[in-house]
């Protein structure tokens, strides 16, 4: 398949750039970018089969990667959808809840992928604790060592990886959620939100002022309590003891953050695509209530 590739930030290096120069054997990637040389740089470093500076060379690609800042999002992603292209977009789609609501009507509309890329939906043990049963109560956490955000900037893109990790964890539809935030002069410093299901209990935190920088997830079961620390180290606890369960050596840090295997499975269930399974392809890719956090945040900020 021919890839396009939008963006090259910071994350964009660090977490897809070097995923995608992995798969050049069986897929062409094509850069663009409004500076030329930054792209051609890109294209020496990872053997990418070429570069671009104009958008609509890009109009023929089976799917494009939008890597993006935010603000470009919308008309990006609404560019490329109504050119006829399948679309996947990094967190967050875009601070205005009814532009995120336009472009999934749009895929839709004309029968396209567009998928929101929450890497720790596909990080394996956070795969693994969305399949424990009889979940009760979820809490999912970040914290940073001692700093503020603007408050949107804190809640779109930082707040919104604990709490769609939250969301994809829970097992039943939300009743209802409750709010706690202290900020300083519109300078987010701490949110927990506490959600209700039927069956559980989910917490999602954010301290910007913690004293470490970490990311935690606790499950708790009737059977067994289960930890996991910057998504990579797992511990069980039952009555009979603890279990620690560690990666292989050879395990990439992309492939335990999510990365990896997100990017393949969009390429993978691209390829099946055909037309009249739209809704299957996108509940593997895992887009079920994807955009619910979006639309908490922005019920947050009105």
């Amino acid at each position: 398949m021919k890839i396009g590739i939008i963006g090259a930030g910071n994350i964009a290096l660090k977490a897809y750039v070097p995923t995608y120069s992995t798969l050049q054997d069986v897929h062409d990637f094509v850069i663009y970018s409004r500076d030329r040389t930054k792209a051609i740089n890109l294209q020496e470093k990872y053997n990418f089969l070429g570069v671009t500076t104009e958008l609509s060379e890009l109009y023929a690609s089976d799917i494009v990667f939008i890597h993006a800042a935010t603000p470009a999002h919308f008309e990006l992603a609404h560019d490329f959808l109504s050119n006829g292209v399948h679309v996947f977009m990094d967190k967050p789609i875009s601070e205005d809840f009814s532009e995120v609501l336009a472009l999934q009507n749009l895929a839709k509309e004309k029968n396209l992928l567009f998928i929101i890329g929450f890497n720790r939906r596909f990080a394996p043990r956070v795969t693994e604790l969305k399949a424990i049963s009889q979940k009760n109560i979820i809490t999912v956490t970040k914290n940073r060592i001692n700093e503020t955000f603007d408050l949107t900037y804190g809640l779109y893109d930082l707040f919104i990886h604990p709490l769609d990790t939250l969301i994809y964890l829970l097992d039943d539809e939300i009743i209802d959620y409750q709010v706690f935030l202290r900020s300083d002069n519109a300078r987010l410093r701490q949110i927990v939100i506490v959600i209700e299901t039927v069956t559980e209990t989910g917490i999602a935190r954010l301290n910007a002022k913690s004293g470490a920088n970490t990311e935690t997830i606790t499950v708790e079961s009737e059977t067994a309590t289960y930890h996991l620390l910057n998504l990579t180290d797992y511990q069980i606890d039952r009555p009979t003891g603890k279990q620690v369960i560690s990666f292989k050596d050879w395990d990439t840090t992309l492939y335990k953050r999510g990365f990896e295997p997100m990017v393949k499975a969009v390429l993978t269930e691209l390829e099946r695509f055909d037309g009249t399974n739209r809704e299957e392809i996108m509940q593997k890719l895992k887009q079920t209530d994807v955009v619910r956090s979006h639309e908490m945040i922005a019920e947050i900020l009105a």
